[in-house]
C-alpha cells in the first residue's frame, strides 16, 4: 500500500505595502506579494497560479508593484519634473515544474520629488505548461527506521 500523496495549490498571498518614497510631492509605494502553498482548494480555481505535489514541493513566485503616493503634500516650489522611467520586460522564463513562468523589468530612473513616479509591476510571474522531461535530479530524505520482519508462514 502506497501512502497517498498530497497535492497542494499555489495562489498569490495579500499584497504588503510598505512607506511612501518621498515626504513631499509623488512618491512610490511599493508592494510585494508571493505564492503560498496551500492545501485548501480555492474556490476559484483560476485564482490558483499552478499545483505542486508531495510535501517538498515548492510554489515559487513574486510580484513587486509601484504605485503612486496620493496623500503627500505638495513640495516647494522650482522643482523641474524628472519623471520614472522603467526598462523593457525581459523575456519569460521557461516553465518550471510545477508550471510557472517569470518575467521581470528593472526601475532605470527614479523619479525627483516633482517627477511622476513609476506604477506597475517590477517582476510577475503566470501559469505556464510545464515541460518537464523527469531529468530533474532527486533529493532522498534520511533513512528511516527498519520496519519488523514479516515472515510469510512458507
Amino acid at each position: 500500500n502506497c501512502e497517498k500523496v498530497k497535492t497542494y495549490w499555489c495562489i498569490w498571498a495579500e499584497w504588503t505595502a510598505g512607506a511612501c518614497s518621498a515626504s513631499c510631492g509623488p512618491g512610490l509605494l511599493k508592494k510585494t506579494r508571493e505564492l503560498l502553498k496551500t492545501e485548501k482548494v480555492p474556490e476559484d480555481p483560476s485564482d490558483a497560479l499552478g499545483k505542486v505535489v508531495g510535501e517538498h514541493g515548492t510554489c515559487d513566485g513574486k510580484e513587486t508593484s509601484y504605485a503612486k503616493c496620493t496623500d503627500q503634500p505638495v513640495c516647494a516650489d522650482g522643482c523641474r519634473p524628472q519623471d520614472c522611467e522603467f526598462s523593457a520586460w525581459s523575456p519569460w522564463s521557461e516553465a518550471s515544474c510545477n508550471g510557472i513562468c517569470r518575467r521581470h523589468r528593472m526601475i532605470e530612473q527614479q523619479a525627483n520629488e516633482c517627477g511622476k513616479p513609476c506604477e506597475g509591476l517590477l517582476e510577475t510571474t503566470k501559469a505556464c505548461e510545464a515541460h518537464c522531461d523527469g531529468t530533474a535530479d532527486c533529493e532522498l530524505s534520511a533513512w528511516s527506521l527498519w520496519s519488523d520482519c514479516r515472515h510469510s508462514g512458507e
